[in-house]
């Protein structure tokens, strides 16, 4: 093949191979189709999250009464959340979801 001729010119003088080589292409196509493995309902895996609020200046009992409680009852109501794990200290709280 010379560098002025593209690979039409070359499938078309190879007609043959090309066909072949097509067809072969198609079949393994078909084939990676009808065996890999399908699932209805794959399974997800579980996610997590961390909820940091930074509250400056603010104690242990002000930041658990005004931020981690409020947003404790609301995740709470949230029925996909199994667990909500919460830390609070001074100057910040920490919700692990």
């Amino acid at each position: 093949m010379s560098t002025e001729q593209g690979v039409g010119a070359w499938a078309f003088q190879q007609k043959r191979l090309f066909i072949i080589v097509t067809i072969l292409f198609t079949l393994l196509g078909v084939l990676t189709f009808q065996v890999v493995p399908k699932d209805e309902d794959p399974r997800l895996p579980d996610w997590f999250a961390t909820l940091n609020v930074v509250f400056p200046g603010g104690e242990v009992q002000q930041i658990d009464q005004m931020i981690a409680r409020p947003i404790n009852e609301k995740l709470k109501e949230i029925d996909e959340l199994k667990k909500v794990e919460t830390t609070t200290r001074v100057n910040v709280t920490s919700l692990q979801l």
